[in-house]
C-alpha cells in the first residue's frame, strides 16, 4: 500500500529501526455470501447509489462511472475500500486502474475474478 510505504520510508530515515505495521482486520463472516459478478454488481450499485443519493434503478450498470456523476475520484476510493472489506479481497495498486472500474459491470466482472483467486 502506498501510505504503507511512506510510512516506512519516513520511520526508517528518521534512524528508527522498527516500524509497527498496520494489519487489515480480517474480513468479515458476510463475506462468503457474496461471490458472483451478478451478486457483486447488485453490491456495488446498492453502495453506489447510497453514496450518490439516488435510487438503484437510476444506476446504469453499463454507463461509465466516471463521466456519469455518480462519483468521482474520492467516492470511488472510497467505494473500492468498502467493497474490499465487504468481500474480503485487497485490489493490488497496479490494479487500481480507470479501466477495471469504469463501469458497474466492468468492476463486477473484475472483483468477482478477484475474489475467486482468493477463495482458491
Amino acid at each position: 500500500m502506498v501510505v504503507r510505504a511512506a510510512c516506512l520510508r519516513a520511520g526508517l530515515s528518521s534512524g528508527r529501526n522498527r516500524v509497527p505495521t498496520l494489519r487489515r482486520p480480517e474480513a468479515p463472516h458476510l463475506a462468503t455470501d457474496i461471490s458472483t459478478a451478478e451478486e457483486i454488481q447488485h453490491e456495488i450499485v446498492t453502495r453506489l447509489a447510497e453514496q450518490a443519493g439516488v435510487q438503484e434503478a437510476e444506476v446504469d450498470v453499463d454507463g461509465n462511472l466516471f463521466t456519469s456523476g455518480l462519483v468521482d475520484s474520492v467516492g470511488m476510493m472510497r467505494l473500492i475500500d468498502e467493497l474490499e472489506e465487504r468481500l474480503g479481497v485487497e485490489v493490488p495498486p497496479p490494479d487500481l486502474v480507470p479501466e477495471n472500474f469504469r463501469t458497474v459491470a466492468v468492476m463486477a466482472g473484475y472483483l468477482a475474478g478477484l475474489r475467486a483467486s482468493s477463495v482458491a
